[in-house]
């Protein structure tokens, strides 16, 4: 019993399948019978067909920096009526729907303006059917990888935002006849799939163009959808900025090093070298060919010039640390005035550098609290002391001669005399070469002060340059 119902139930579908199917043929053959696809679906030629038309983003494949070009995966949706394509569904086993070829009907001839590809888009119309309605509604709906030009701005580049467009209207029929009406107040946009690029923002205008044709002028109607992309700076940031970032930061730990240390132009050359060669790596990466130079591009130029710039003040810096040249005075080797007042006197203090700031004409021994003349007297002192003493005890002991001899003889008294005076006089030629001593010893200690007093000065300023 269950057999024989199920039987009967699959009978009847069956059944109503094959008559739907006849209702369908029916239906094509009694509608394409007298249908002219090459003709305007109007009763009344200077009717106005109106083309609702909407745009889906599917991805944004890519923008070309080089060609200025614009690769995306859209759709295109067209709908209209047509007069002609209309029928009663009772009439036909209740089929309300047809899906037919675009070559079986009339279809709006729509061209993508800005175009650049060289493929044209019919290629891809025709696999694509079309669905009509009963009450004489067409919907068509076609997908299409558009290429259009763009103008591109890479000024602001990686973090650059670009409005590309895409303008349809109809190649031959200007407004008179199509017209192209908006669906949406935006474009809808379906990204399933994540590149560089995606659409923050879009909008649709209806505007118009004039063009000479025939000698007239005929207006067309454009449907233009911009689309405002972002471009994702992830890429770019951990490829290129932030290594970038880190390789001339390491010039802050060379302004650290002491200028004596002997590694601190080393390693400023060092990261110079590196910068060199992680640019020709990240090359390939900015776009090339433009007027205007990328933000990317400035900031590479801008690190690069920094640590060049660092390696000049090294060098600079370690030119007045080593400033003591044999051959110079201490007057010759001076630091300059200017220098000392602009160094010491107000960039030093601002870098929490305090140095003695010595004014014009005050030399160092005016300045520095030390005495040298004190220090010379002192040793002139002690050098008459020590003179005057061998003088007193060769007194002494000349007068014990004397006072021995006195009663011998006149003859004795008188050599004695005689040696006296001469032992007199060489102490006395002896006491003038200890202060010529003195005073040539003086002046090379009080030379060499000054010298490495001037020298020290040198390495003040080159550590006001430093910081």
């Amino acid at each position: 019993m269950n057999t024989l119902i199920t039987t009967i139930c699959l009978y009847c579908i069956g059944m109503s399948v094959v008559f739907c199917q006849y209702g369908a043929i029916n239906l094509k053959r009694d509608l394409f019978r007298n249908y002219d696809s090459q003709s305007r679906p109007v009763e009344n030629h200077l009717q106005i067909t109106n083309i609702c038309t909407g745009l889906y983003v599917l991805q944004i494949v890519g923008l070309s920096e080089k060609s200025q070009t614009m690769t995306a995966n859209i759709q295109l949706l067209f709908i209209w009526n047509d007069v002609f394509l209309k029928w009663n569904s009772s009439d036909y086993e209740n089929v309300s729907q047809l899906y037919v070829k675009s070559s079986m009907i009339w279809t709006p001839d729509i061209i993508i303006m800005d175009s650049a590809d060289e493929k044209s888009p019919r290629d891809y119309r025709d696999n694509y059917l079309i669905r009509v309605n009963s009450d004489g509604k067409i919907r068509w709906q076609y997908q299409t990888l558009s290429k259009s030009f763009c103008t591109i701005d890479i000024m602001n580049f990686p973090f650059d935002e670009q409005t590309c467009s895409i303008n349809i209207r109809s190649s031959a029929r200007d407004n008179n006849t199509l017209r192209l009406v908006k669906r949406n107040l935006k474009a809808k946009v379906y990204e399933s799939i994540k590149t560089e690029w995606f659409i923050v923002d879009s909008s649709v205008e209806e505007t118009s163009i004039i063009l000479r044709k025939n000698s007239n002028l005929v207006e067309y109607t454009v449907l233009r959808f911009n689309l405002k992309l972002r471009r994702v700076t992830t890429h770019y940031f951990v490829k290129i900025i932030f290594p970038f970032t880190i390789i001339a930061s390491m010039t802050l730990f060379a302004f650290w090093l002491a200028p004596d240390s002997g590694e601190k132009l080393t390693l400023d050359v060092t990261i110079l070298l590196s910068l060199v060669f992680y640019l020709q790596i990240t090359s390939d990466y900015i776009p090339r060919g433009f007027s205007k130079i990328p933000i990317l591009t400035l900031f590479t130029l801008t690190n690069f010039s920094l640590v060049f710039l660092s390696s000049v003040f090294t060098v600079i810096v370690l030119r007045l640390y080593y400033n003591s040249p044999s051959y110079l005075t201490p007057q010759e080797n001076e630091l300059p005035y200017i220098y000392r007042l602009i160094l010491f006197k107000y960039i030093g203090p601002l870098l929490c550098l305090r140095f003695y700031f010595r004014k014009r004409g005050e030399t160092y021994c005016d300045s520095v609290p030390i005495d040298r003349n004190s220090c010379l007297t002192r040793k002139k002192s002690a050098s008459f002391k020590n003179l005057n003493k061998s003088t007193i005890d060769f007194e002494n002991l000349t007068m014990s001669k004397i006072n021995e001899n006195i009663y011998n003889n006149t003859l004795e008294l008188l050599r004695t005399l005689k040696l006296l005076n001469k032992c007199m006089r060489q102490d006395l030629e002896l006491d003038e070469e200890e202060i010529t001593d003195e005073r040539i010893n003086a002046k090379k200690n009080e030379f060499q002060a000054e010298r490495s007093l001037y020298y020290e000065e040198w390495k003040q300023a080159s550590l006001v340059l430093d910081r």
